[in-house]
């Protein structure tokens, strides 16, 4: 009859812990040492950041020095119309007349800021006449000089102011005259009021030197002319200085590193707890059960579940060490290994004969129990058997002991059946067994009187005999019911009852005598 297993199949979950405990069991000095060098590799990123940042140099801004020139142009009304009064002053307009305002007044104003600072500045202003071609080359240039101006030590806030008069009307006669002398008007004429600034000293500690040009662009068009601006070259400079500050560090080495720290102490941590709790090991058992799965996912192209029938396995049994071996048989013979889950059991039926195996489904726990328990019924049997046969040596010793005590009885009776014949032999007048004398050695009775007497001696002694042996029967029953006890009690002790033993019980019953 095939046993009926219930073994624990271990799910996908149960395999996966169980493989990751006896990873974490086997390679438990290596992942200590790596969370020990988690925890010191933070522990050295975090110092700087949180503990001693290293130092930089760093430029900090001192100051700005920044030049700040400003253009500015107007024209006072001198002839009557019918919208501006004589003598108003029409201010940084786009638009001038030229029969109304033909003068343009240029103010020219030069400041610069800094913390501190002494600059000798120059102011130069030019009327530039000239013919350009599409890319801004000149085809003449005539240069006149209108103000100069210069200025020494000019402080941080003070302004150096130039001013200067242009008659725009005459203007377009000169650039005629000029392109008449040549024969010729190449290009696009020009006028412009140029304003050259040089600066140079020193501000902020630091020396300054710069040039730069200011521009009135002028468009004369006979009865109107335009005046546009424009600045060139504007110096501006920041100072700084170079200073030692903290080094700013990420997030990621800011916080990465204790995150190491953390994550190395917690590992450690856990990892000692669970070899402290025996959390980490695995059992036989669990190692017999993951093996069984593994084999049972290896091999299940070749196993059916199914439902082996009692009739089916009334044939020669064979059984298989594992399932690999079965498999082996299914392959060579062409059938499929079946799986009987109620059986617990692995079967390949062939005709009339069935391989079968049946996965170990005791633990080493159990099997140590069960040998245990075997080596006590066995020393148990041997107690029972050692005593049976002491029992058995005492019976017979007995029974040997009782033999000898019935000869000695016969033979006392013998001896008083002689004695009863004697004596009729004498009262007949015959005497038994020769001519013997009629008195004894010492002349005082007949013999048959010393007969008589010897027989009364021997009858008491053989009595005095009888009663010492009995004395050491008694002494001996009392002895045997002891051993008989201890060995009933030993025998309902170990909850067994020897065969053997009820047999020699049943034959150490003296039979009753007769009297």
């Amino acid at each position: 009859m095939t046993r009926t297993h219930s073994p624990d199949e271990p799910t996908t979950d149960d395999r996966r812990q169980i493989r990751l405990r006896a990873l974490l069991d086997r390679r438990f000095l290596l992942l200590v040492g790596l969370f020990i060098a988690l925890v010191v590799a933070g522990g050295w990123l975090a110092y700087e950041p949180h503990v001693a940042p290293a130092t930089v140099e760093d430029s900090q801004p001192t100051g700005t020095w920044e030049e700040q020139p400003t253009l500015s142009h107007q024209a006072e009304i001198q002839r009557a119309n019918p919208v501006f009064p004589v003598g108003e002053t029409l201010r940084n307009q786009g638009l001038y007349y030229t029969r109304l305002s033909p003068e343009l007044q240029g103010t020219y104003t030069y400041a610069y800021e800094a913390p501190d600072g002494e600059l000798d500045t120059t102011v130069d202003v030019f009327l530039v006449l000239q013919s350009v071609d599409d890319d801004g080359n000149a085809y003449w240039t005539e240069r006149e000089r209108l103000e100069r101006d210069s200025v020494e030590d000019l402080q941080p806030g003070q302004e150096l102011q130039l001013s200067f008069d242009l008659n725009v009307s005459d203007v377009e006669p000169r650039i005629e005259a000029i392109e008449s002398g040549l024969g010729a008007s190449p290009g696009t004429s020009e006028a412009t009021v140029v304003v050259e600034t040089t600066v140079s000293g020193t501000v902020n500690g630091e020396r300054i030197s710069n040039r730069h040009v200011g521009e009135y662009i002028l468009e004369p068009t006979g009865s109107t002319y335009s005046v546009q601006t424009n600045t060139e070259n504007v110096g501006e400079r920041t100072f700084t200085e170079t200073v030692e500050i903290d080094e700013r560090y990420g997030p990621l080495r800011s916080y990465g590193s204790l995150a190491l720290v953390v994550f190395g102490l917690v590992g450690i941590a856990t990892l000692g707890y669970g070899r402290h709790a025996d959390l980490l090991a695995v059992t036989d058992d669990e190692r017999r059960l993951l093996e069984a799965a593994s084999q049972r996912e290896e091999f299940d192209d070749w196993i059916s579940v199914g439902r082996v029938e009692e009739s089916d396995l009334e044939g020669p049994r064979i059984e298989i060490a594992n399932l690999e071996g079965l498999v082996d048989v299914a392959i060579d013979s062409d059938r499929r290994v079946i799986e009987d889950p109620q059986q617990g059991a692995y079967y390949v039926v062939e005709g009339d004969v069935y391989h079968v195996y049946e996965p170990a489904d005791r633990t080493p726990e159990d099997d140590n129990e069960i040998d245990e328990d075997e080596r006590e019924a066995a020393v148990g049997g041997e107690q029972r058997n050692e005593a049976a046969d002491s029992l058995e040596s005492k019976q017979a010793s007995r029974i040997k002991m009782s033999d000898g005590v019935t000869d000695d009885v016969s033979e006392n009776e013998r001896r008083a059946a002689a004695s009863d014949d004697v004596d009729e032999g004498v009262g007949d007048g015959v005497l038994v067994g020769g001519d013997p004398p009629l008195f004894d050695d010492a002349g005082d009775r007949p013999f048959f009187e010393n007969r008589d007497s010897e027989d009364s001696d021997n009858s008491t002694r053989d009595e005095a005999a009888f009663d010492e042996l009995s004395s050491i029967f008694d002494d001996q029953e009392a002895e045997d019911y002891g051993d008989e006890r201890r060995l009933e009690d030993n025998l309902n002790s170990n909850g067994e009852t020897d065969p053997g033993v009820e047999a020699v019980d049943a034959s150490d019953e003296e039979p009753e005598e007769n009297d």
